[in-house]
């Protein structure tokens, strides 16, 4: 159907239906063409619209505009207002007298602008109009702004099989210190933070400067940080605060910056500071289940990096997680990069990406320096080809028994060598990753993790797959528990300790009165020192700070021997001095309840030498504080 500008109809139609007037104007060529062929509530617009009389059934009252070829349509009552006859032959929409919107006089719908026009929705009885206001017309502003900016979108698949199991191995490390997790969103945006060190000028942005097109070259990274807030009232906005000079951090700098820039921004204290001067940003959309998307670029901006779910190939999703294991299937990521055109091209573009799929793959030890910055004592894992003797070779095959007979070695390294990375040092967590540690040393990899082996018993079991085995040899050896036990002669004895420690991953379940009782303690033991040091102001004596720990371990262990029928117990301390045995033995004395599971009957002190000689000297002389509990009536 051919218009001309100069048809009002055109004009109505795209007020009433905005981007969706072509459709509308189809819909009248039908109309035009039989009344009949479209549907009844399209009939009836275009009727009103026509001004086409209505049919003999007496219609509803009329709520809207009456439309009329050669003057006004006869009133609904009347009382009814009638208004003036316009010009003969044209198409005029009378005002309503409910306040309703009505086509603008001839002329005047020539004069306005399209652009506008198609912003205008129909507003019908009912709706409710409501001023934008806020956060949320910053956001209106941005993307009329970003309509300004030419853009193109590069796109990219990444296999992310290393940054699952890394960022498993982070947050393992993290919550044993009480850390904050490490998600996605910080490793993804950290590998566009170095791969800008290789790609620096899609930190640039275009202006123009009286007239002249110039390109701006940034002296730092600031980061934008899509963050998904939800107000007050239940409705949702999204801000973008940036993270300052992110270029210049290390990880764990850049890992405490973000944390705390998104907690205040959730909290409503972000400022107006934390806004300005963005150069990249990056929106993860993928947290809601969307593959990928092509996010709008605001001016000032070069690029805008958006990341799709965490998820298998279509044609993969329905087979089960063993046979992904078995054929070395991986998850992957569709990465997008939206770009300004003007200043980037889109080679630099995919290359970019290529280089973020080499950081998160772990090339250049990307991951390596994060677990430096992280104090992780474990080495990271490694993108590495699949070899799997079982997929295609037969059963028990050389390869297959070489295998597990490495996963064997790694076992036995664990409870030899575990201790070594142990966390003991309470005032520097930095431990170094150990060879002999590292699966890697033993030709096992990173499509490994999820396929099962004979483990030997460890921790009661008889298989489990390779992630579970780590999983329980670092929280038995490499936790804040170190154990050196594999010099046993004994292999009862190994095997007891053994079985008692890896079943529980050396970590005993404590209810709660069990956690009351070791404070409880622990406030008494610090209680007494304050005593001692208030008390006897000058004299010299050995405190018990740094290890308090060990009298509610004292109260734990005679408790149970006490209800496990032990009549006595002898406690010794070996000393160069009496005086540093006498503050621990007074601790045990003072805050070792006596109706527990022991009395306190006898305190003595013995001195032994190897000399069969009397001792003389304190330096070859070694004093015991015995303490004698006899057994007692429990709680």
């Amino acid at each position: 159907m051919q218009q001309t500008q100069a048809d009002p109809l055109v004009d109505a139609l795209v007020k009433d239906f905005g981007g969706n007037y072509v459709f509308a104007l189809d819909i009248l060529e039908q109309y035009r063409a039989n009344p009949q062929s479209v549907d009844a509530s399209w009939r009836q617009y275009f009727d009103r619209l026509l001004g086409v009389a209505p049919k003999p059934e007496p219609p509803p009252p009329p709520n809207g505009p009456t439309w009329t070829a050669g003057g006004p349509a006869a009133p609904a009552a009347p009382s009814a207002p009638v208004a003036a006859k316009p010009a003969s032959g044209t198409l005029v929409r009378q005002p309503p007298t409910d306040g309703g919107r009505g086509l603008q006089e001839p002329g005047t719908a020539l004069a306005r602008e399209k652009v506008k026009a198609l912003a205008v929705p129909a507003i019908l009885p009912g709706d409710i109009a409501q001023p934008i206001r806020g956060g949320a017309l910053r956001v209106v502003e941005n993307m009329e702004a970003s309509l300004t900016v030419p853009t193109a979108t590069s796109m990219r698949s990444i296999p992310v099989r290393t940054l699952e199991e890394n960022r498993r191995i982070l947050n393992k490390h993290r919550d044993a210190t009480a850390a904050s997790k490490i998600s996605f969103t910080h490793l993804v945006a950290w590998a566009i933070v170095r791969a800008l060190d290789t790609f620096p000028r899609l930190n640039d942005a275009y202006a123009e400067l009286e007239g002249q097109a110039h390109r701006i070259q940034r002296d730092q990274v600031r980061l934008g940080i899509a963050v998904d807030v939800q107000k007050k009232d239940g409705s949702r906005t999204l801000l973008v605060p940036n993270v300052k000079d992110a270029g210049r951090m290390d990880f764990a700098q850049f890992i405490k910056a973000f944390d705390e820039l998104v907690s205040r921004a959730r909290k409503g204290t972000i400022s107006p500071d934390d806004f300005m001067g963005t150069t990249v940003s990056l929106t993860n959309p993928g947290t809601v289940g969307t593959s990928a998307s092509a996010p709008r670029l605001m001016p000032g901006q070069g690029l805008i990096v958006a990341t799709g779910a965490l998820d298998y190939p279509p044609e993969y999703r329905s087979m089960a997680p063993r046979t992904l294991s078995l054929l070395g299937i991986s998850k992957v990521m569709t990465v997008t990069s939206t770009y300004d055109h003007r200043i980037i091209q889109g080679a630099e573009s995919g290359l970019f990406l290529a280089r973020m799929e080499e950081l998160l793959r772990g090339e250049d030890t990307f991951y390596e320096r994060i677990f430096e910055d992280l104090k992780v004592p474990h080495r990271p894992i490694k993108w590495e080809i699949d070899e799997n003797p079982g997929l295609f070779g037969p059963a028990g095959s050389k390869e297959e028994i070489e295998k597990q007979a490495r996963v064997l070695q790694l076992i036995n390294a664990y409870r030899v060598r575990g201790h070594l990375v142990a966390d003991l040092d309470p005032l520097d967590s930095t431990r170094a990753p150990h060879k002999d540690l590292d699966p890697a040393t033993y030709g096992l990899t990173i499509w490994d993790l999820d396929r099962e082996f004979i483990t030997n018993g460890l921790a009661g079991t008889d298989r489990l797959t390779l992630r579970e085995i780590l999983e329980i040899l670092r929280d038995t050896y490499c936790a804040t528990i170190g154990v050196e036990y594999m010099f046993i002669a004994d292999r009862e004895r190994k095997a007891w300790l053994q079985v008692r420690m890896e079943s529980c991953r050396n970590r005993m379940p404590l209810d709660t009165a069990a956690r009351r009782r070791i404070l409880e303690k622990l406030v008494e033991a610090e209680s007494f020192e304050r005593f001692l040091h208030t008390k006897y102001v000058g004299h010299k004596r050995f405190s018990l700070e740094g290890c308090e720990s060990t009298i509610p371990l004292l109260d734990r262990v005679l408790s149970d021997a006490g209800r496990a029928g032990v009549r006595e117990a002898v406690m010794g301390m070996a000393r160069t001095s009496p005086a540093r045995s006498a503050g621990a033995i007074a601790h045990v004395c003072m805050t070792l309840t006596p109706s527990r599971a022991f009395t306190i009957s006898r305190i003595a002190s013995v001195s032994i030498t190897n000399d069969t000689r009397p001792a003389t000297t304190p330096a070859g002389l070694r004093i015991f504080w015995i303490v004698k509990l006899s057994s007692g009536e429990l709680e």
